[in-house]
């Protein structure tokens, strides 16, 4: 033993390799650590923002929920029935307070604090929610006398329990954001005060409202509620107040509590008072629950607005600490890598003044004749590099070659591989910016244009009613468009996650034929359903299969001759139904049928004869298809017509066995 680390110690090249190495090991641990340390504090802090982000969805949460309950319980509270249109908005509100829960439960269950019991507790309150509103629903639809009396203090007893769950489950995540920095801190203790102000006008506003339909002066016990109410009103907004006056608190929030001062402490309270005290006098007041309710909403959504301006600010340093932690990974790693740099500089130039020198003899061996080779083995008895290198040069000759042929192999599959990435970084780069850039305007043209349409401020002359219109459905034209080009980008990406759940197919084929009656009617076209009388129960998608149907029948009725006919039928065949959807049109020529359902395929690309139209629809139907584990079927013939045969199964859980 003793003898060989004699014999290494006399090597220069291997005493400098050693030193070399180990001054590497040491410099790249040291960096490493601190590399570690920032991606540590990065991830925490990308954490952070996403638990704020959550937190918007809660305060979302509330802020629709509390809106769906006013306007039901104003719905109940009216003696007449609802109409049909009066329902279907009633729905759509309570899809948007779904909407904002199902994003906080699937964001809650990804962060760090999430609580399974309580996110199943929030599971089974959302779901009692929903089911007293179906039957608060089908109550509005008969007149006062008929309803029963206990279903609004039911549904607000049931809206109570799913905003205290989700208030459980955001308690620690809100504990999480707020043990990260001070400022943090006071901004979710804002927040919080904010919402607890919020609920508490709210118990005030509905307590004078049933104050405003009895039509009667408030009794002791409503004045010794309504004077404790206040007073907790009072105290929190004290402490908002004192926390408002402390420096370097931001400006916005403080624009917001002005805000909500004016609104609410001098504008609503002064109202509320007068109300009183014309109710005490025995006056009668001019106003009624719904008008009550309308009129003080914007001075109760004006202290919403701080917990929201609260929480905006959170999620501002919050994304500038991730980013500042994301800078100090980034120059970390930069000095690790030129750490690295540094020394494999120091050991090239070793191996090239010291080591290199000596190999090159071994390379002249295997470059020159028989007589250079005879000087060169004299080297072969020694100890260091020149030894080894003369008795390593019959194998290092033989190998060589097979070396740089793999390594060329695995240089040329590298290259592939990182365009490969780069591509599919750069289309799912792209999908993502035109979906933030193009879905937020459209949104708002959509949401305009339907609030304008349904006339939430007053009727519109006749002509700017169809402007309205044409707006409308040109807007929801591009956002399906976009919608679809998003959902074929996600299947073809393996993203797309269907949401399986029991759908009376039937009725949402009506609901296709309906939306797409108007258009057949422009264009002359007879539409037909042939729909079986009974009820037909698949699992699937709803979302999904509502764009089969309505892409085969836009192409049904696009391709349809003037005067027509296009026709829809619905066919259960044991565990499994078709969906057939024929029309007598132009037909597909057979030299085309093989290219459908490719993305942006159209089967008649003459400009002449060219339709409206991107080529994706059918390659959306068959994606769509597919995912549902169905067949898609397309026999057509030129001048005859085109039919379109979509096989599905019923029931997810057999196609899984099977």
């Amino acid at each position: 033993m003793g003898t060989w680390v004699v014999k290494r110690t006399r090597s220069v090249g291997f005493l400098l390799t050693l030193v070399i190495g180990s001054l590497i090991v040491i410099l790249l641990s040291v960096f490493a650590v601190t590399a570690k340390g920032a991606y540590d504090h990065a991830l925490e802090n990308a954490r952070v923002a996403s638990i704020v982000a959550a937190l918007h969805n809660v305060v979302s949460a509330r802020e629709a929920l509390r809106t769906e309950q006013g306007i039901i319980s104003t719905a109940l509270a009216e003696p007449r029935a609802t109409d049909a249109q009066q329902r279907r908005w009633f729905v759509g509100v309570h899809s948007r307070s779904n909407v904002q829960v199902h994003a906080f439960e699937r964001q809650a269950g990804r962060l760090p604090g999430a609580q399974g019991p309580i996110l199943a507790k929030l599971s089974e309150a959302r779901q009692a929610y929903d089911d007293v509103f179906a039957r608060v629903l089908a109550a509005t639809a008969l007149p006062g006398e008929k309803r029963s009396a206990k279903l609004d203090d039911e549904m607000r007893r049931r809206l109570f329990a799913l905003v205290d769950t989700i208030d459980a489950q955001a308690a620690p995540l809100t504990r999480h954001v707020a043990g990260s920095s001070p400022f943090m801190s006071e901004m979710m203790r804002i927040s919080d005060i904010a919402w607890r102000l919020r609920a508490a006008a709210g118990v005030d506003r509905r307590s004078m409202s049933a104050l405003i339909q009895a039509g009667r002066a408030p009794t002791p016990s409503e004045l010794q509620r309504q004077w404790r109410v206040t007073g907790e009103i009072d105290a929190l907004w004290n402490s908002i107040m004192t926390a408002a006056q402390q420096p370097n608190f931001p400006a916005d929030i403080k624009a917001a509590i002005q805000n909500a001062d004016r609104a609410y402490f001098k504008g609503y309270r002064a109202r509320r008072a007068r109300i009183i005290e014309d109710l005490t006098a025995g006056h009668r007041v001019d106003l009624n629950r719904v008008e009550w309710l309308e009129s003080t909403t914007p001075a109760l959504d004006s202290l919403m607005e701080i917990s929201k301006v609260a929480l905006n600010n959170s999620d501002r340093v919050a994304q500038a600490q991730a980013k500042s932690a994301t800078r100090q990974l980034w120059i970390a790693i930069m000095l690790m890598l030129l750490c690295a740099g540094l020394a494999g500089y120091a050991a090239w130039v070793v191996i090239r003044r010291v080591i290199t020198p000596l190999r090159q003899i071994t390379g002249a061996l295997q470059a020159l004749g028989d007589h250079a080779a005879l000087q060169a083995l004299k080297y072969n008895a020694r100890d260091d590099e020149i030894g080894q290198f003369s008795r390593a040069l019959l194998t290092f000759q033989k190998s060589a070659a097979d070396r740089q042929l793999l390594k060329n192999e695995v240089l040329r599959s590298h290259l592939a591989q990182e365009a490969a990435e780069s591509a599919s970084r750069t289309k799912s780069e792209f999908l993502t910016n035109m979906s933030h850039e193009l879905r937020t305007p459209l949104n708002a043209v959509l949401g305009f244009s339907d609030m304008m349409l349904h006339k939430a401020f007053g009727p519109l002359p006749e002509r700017y009613a169809e402007y309205a219109r044409l707006i409308h459905e040109s807007g929801s034209h591009l956002l399906n468009l976009l919608s679809d080009i998003l959902d074929l980008a996600k299947i073809e990406a393996g993203r797309f996650q269907p949401d399986f759940r029991d759908v009376e197919i039937r009725e949402a084929l009506q609901g296709c034929v309906a939306l797409m009656r108007r258009r057949a009617e422009e264009k002359q076209v007879r539409l037909a359903a042939l729909l079986p009388d009974e009820p037909v129960m698949i699992q699937a998608d709803t979302r999904a299969c509502k764009q089969i149907v309505l892409n085969l029948l836009s192409n049904a009725v696009k391709f349809a001759r003037a005067d027509g006919l296009v026709e829809i039928s619905l066919v259960r065949q044991g565990e499994t139904i078709e969906i057939a959807v024929r029309d007598n049109g132009i037909g597909i020529p057979a030299h085309v049928l093989p290219r459908l359902g490719n993305a942006f395929e159209q089967a008649n690309n003459d400009p002449m004869l060219a339709r409206e139209g991107t080529g994706l629809g059918l390659a959306l139907v068959q994606a769509l298809v597919r995912e549902h584990g169905g067949t898609l079927d397309i026999q057509s013939q030129e001048n005859v017509g085109t039919c379109v045969r979509v096989i599905l199964p019923c029931r997810q859980q057999a196609r899984a066995a099977a």
